[in-house]
């Protein structure tokens, strides 16, 4: 700690505040403990003098009611061994329940560290059974002075943001090739370096089955939850890619169903594949060569079944991010605003990460300060539904994906889970620290 350089990538350390156990890297996220103070030095307990008993006669048993007893060294003793033992139990069990704050928080228990996958957005599920949407996601625990984090998979409650279980650890940061995992029905799939595919229960997370692939997997497509089906198709390294069934644990060989959108494109929709916008809900394409609006460059056309938007930006002039709505089959414009709302000297240009479901476009927008907001359009009209600012947006990296539900928007970014109620942009909570 002379040094005060970051043991893993060589970055400055914070300096650290009184009583702080560990230092984190703010570039690497690495976790350097500090040398704990000494324990506090707890006196022994003084024994009580035992009664004087009657020459040559029999010790006498004295109980007194105050002051430093033989009860109180007996209850003493009593509180030594019980605690003893419970704290034995404590340690063997490798995952702290976790409590909730007043806003969604997951708090863990130092020295343990969550961290969540900013590249995966969670999958929803239904794991207690109640009204609320559950979600299943990828986080990794890292304990400090252990050196690398564990991968694991957990299920979490999205009432409270409580995890209701946990899985793994598949590996560690050390080696996360084939890590992919996916959720349909009412079972999860995890793929690990060993090109194992571990399928669990859903509800309960416990492994159920397992089927061993020809290699290392690439990526997982669930099949929709208005197909019914229980079924996942993995793309293998080695190209024998398989249908994997999760109710009866089965697989064989399969191309690319639709459900999984095709890997091949053409020059037109080229942008559609990279990027912030290759793991859109909505279907994407570029642009109809006969689009044409003035003020407006349009870079992506989006659509969810219902309402079709055209994203891009406002030209010429300064690129603010503009959307505008679109009839594709009478190619006439039925709208245009700025995805922005309020003062766009504020809004750095470009267009940022965007994605339509449910008849909602949701944005992140940047604001030359640096701090991120997620900004919602009704689709079919074009009117401003909300905008809320991204919690921790400064700290680290800007999300690269994110999963839209009608009742939910789950946010990735840097070492955090951000989740947003979709009608309102109320924050409801944040996973990670």
């Amino acid at each position: 700690m002379a040094s005060g350089k970051c043991s893993n990538c060589g970055g400055q350390l914070p300096l650290p505040e009184a009583g702080q156990p560990f230092l984190k890297c703010h570039f690497c996220g690495q976790v350097v403990p500090l040398a704990p103070p000494p324990p506090p030095r707890v006196p022994e307990p003084q024994r009580p003098q035992r009664p004087q008993a009657g020459i040559g006669g029999p010790p006498q048993i004295v109980i007194r009611r105050r002051g430093g007893s033989p009860l109180g060294s007996v209850l003493f003793v009593l509180f030594v061994v019980f605690a003893t033992a419970g704290a034995g139990i404590l340690r063997s069990v490798r995952h702290v329940v976790k409590s909730v704050n007043g806003v969604g928080t997951l708090v863990t228990s130092a020295p343990e560290l969550v961290h969540w996958d900013s590249s995966a957005a969670p999958y929803p599920a239904r794991i207690n059974g109640d009204a609320v949407e559950d979600f299943v996601g990828h986080v990794e625990i890292l304990h400090p002075g252990a050196g690398n984090s564990e991968e694991l998979i957990d299920g979490f409650d999205g009432a409270t943001l409580n995890r209701l279980w946990t899985a793994g650890p598949f590996g560690d940061s050390s080696d996360t090739r084939g890590l992919a995992f996916a959720v349909a029905g009412s079972r999860a799939i995890v793929t690990d370096s060993r090109s194992v595919a571990h399928i669990l229960d859903v509800t309960s997370g416990r492994e159920v089955a397992r089927v061993n692939l020809s290699d290392r997997a690439k990526s997982i497509c669930a099949a929709p939850a208005s197909s019914a089906k229980s079924e996942v198709w993995i793309e293998v390294s080695d190209e024998q890619n398989v249908l994997v069934d999760l109710a009866a644990a089965t697989l064989k060989k399969a191309p690319r169903p639709p459900y999984c959108g095709s890997d091949r494109y053409s020059t037109d929709d080229i942008y559609c594949h990279i990027g912030l916008y290759e793991r859109t809900e909505a279907t994407c394409k570029g642009v109809d060569s006969s689009f044409r609006v003035p003020g407006f460059r349009g870079e992506r056309m989006l659509s969810d079944g219902d309402a079709t938007v055209v994203v891009g930006t406002k030209s010429p002039g300064s690129q603010v991010p503009t959307a505008v709505g679109y009839d594709p089959k009478g190619k006439h414009v039925l709208w245009q605003r700025t995805i922005p709302q309020g003062d766009l000297a504020s809004v750095k240009d470009g267009l940022g990460l965007t994605d339509l479901v449910a008849g909602v476009l949701v944005s992140q927008v940047e604001l030359t300060s640096g701090i991120f907001h997620l900004s919602a359009i009704d689709a079919k009209s074009g009117s401003p539904l909300w905008q809320t600012e991204v919690p921790h947006s400064k700290d680290g990296s800007s999300a690269r994906t994110m999963k839209i539900t009608p009742t939910r928007v789950y946010l990735p970014h840097w070492t955090y889970l951000d989740v947003f109620d979709a009608r309102s942009g109320r924050v409801i909570g944040t996973i990670g620290k």
